[in-house]
């Protein structure tokens, strides 16, 4: 599959994650998963193995819940990294501990439009009947948290996180690092121009999202709080398969 801008922004985005997507996933897992969960600037501080070991860590003992919405996460990373040129400027781990990290989901830098931000919210509907209705729950709590996050301007430390993390990813050498600084800065006290919101639904059997139109109409609604809107529904079967993925590439 050849790599190129494969979302449109400000647009309503349905992404079905099947097994041509699985095996695209594996080959950027290989040869880009110590950069994604490190930091480009760290990579040569671990291994592959090491990497494999401490993100199959993150997830033992951990409930059901938990590991959805890790996976899902990371999968929104995968599809970034995979299918997309953007420029990638967040790190998947939090270095502190083994909990969901902290500060945005994900960023990245588009040239024409400048800094996005997604945010990203995951779950399980083994109801076909229910996956619209929960696939827009799950975009209308990434508002919500948008919300928290951008419009009561309430979190300096989330703005910290942000810089540190990009100082993982961008060199001191890079143009970009500064010009994005910048853009942190002004954004952490004005109103934010670019935001993602993401669903990530489980369901074995891929059932489509078919509500499309409303989820338009939802899109055009929170237009009033940022400028530019994008939405990004992905679905995939199972939690398990990415799992197995990580643990067989360890083996390889």
């Amino acid at each position: 599959m050849v790599k190129g801008n494969k979302i449109t922004l400000e647009k309503v985005n349905l992404i079905y994650i099947e097994d041509e997507f699985v095996e695209e996933i594996a080959k950027t897992i290989k040869s880009e998963l110590i950069s994604m969960c490190w930091g480009e600037e760290n990579k040569d501080l671990f291994n592959y193995q090491e990497t494999v070991s401490s993100f199959l860590d993150r997830l033992d003992g951990r409930d059901f819940a938990f590991k959805v919405g890790f996976i899902g996460e990371f999968i929104v990373h995968c599809y970034f990294k995979t299918l997309t040129n953007y420029k990638h400027l967040s790190v998947f781990f939090n270095d502190q501990d083994k909990s969901n990290k902290r500060g945005f989901d994900y960023m990245f830098y588009d040239t024409k439009n400048g800094l996005w931000y997604v945010e990203i919210k995951s779950g399980s509907e083994d109801d076909d009947q229910l996956i619209n209705k929960t696939n827009k729950e799950k975009l209308q709590k990434a508002y919500r948290d948008c919300n928290d996050k951008f419009i009561k301007k309430n979190n300096l430390n989330l703005w910290n996180v942000a810089k540190s993390e990009v100082g993982k990813v961008l060199s001191k050498r890079s143009s970009l690092r500064n010009k994005v600084k910048e853009i942190l800065e002004k954004d952490s006290i004005s109103k934010i121009d670019n935001v993602i919101l993401s669903s990530v639904v489980f369901n074995s059997s891929l059932t489509k999202v078919t509500n499309k139109d409303e989820l338009y109409e939802l899109k055009d609604k929170y237009k009033s709080d940022f400028e530019k809107v994008t939405f990004l529904c992905f679905r995939k079967k199972t939690v398990e398969r990415i799992i197995d993925l990580i643990r067989g590439t360890s083996h390889e």
